[in-house]
C-alpha cells in the first residue's frame, strides 16, 4: 500500500491485474495494469507525485494520478 501525494491510498490486487485506488472520501476505483497476466505486487509513491508498482513478469509500471 502507497498514499498518493493527495492523500489517496493505493494498493496492487495482484490476482486480479489492477491497482486499486481508496480516496480520501472512501470510494474505491480500480486500474487494470496494461500487461496481461502482469500480476502486480509491490507499490511506492515516488518523489514525481506518480504511483510505481513491480509486475511479475519483470516490468515497473507506473499510474500517474
Amino acid at each position: 500500500m502507497a498514499t498518493g501525494s493527495n492523500g489517496n491510498l493505493w494498493f496492487s490486487e495482484g490476482a486480479y491485474d489492477r491497482i486499486g485506488k481508496m480516496t480520501t472520501t472512501g470510494s474505491f476505483v480500480e486500474y487494470p495494469t496494461p500487461t496481461l497476466n502482469s500480476e502486480p505486487g509491490a507499490i511506492a509513491a515516488g518523489p514525481d507525485g506518480n504511483l510505481w508498482f513491480t509486475e511479475y513478469r519483470g516490468k515497473i509500471g507506473k499510474i500517474v494520478p
